[in-house]
């Protein structure tokens, strides 16, 4: 999962963001297509 707001990488059941300056959003997107 990517993050909207800091664009982290996240592991793939990701529900928020690890980091703190986008606030823990949970502003998720799928990393693309996975084949």
């Amino acid at each position: 999962m990517i993050c909207r707001k800091c664009y982290a990488r996240l592991h793939p059941k990701a529900t928020n963001c690890r980091k703190r300056k986008c606030g823990h959003t949970s502003n998720l997107r799928p990393k693309k297509k996975l084949k």
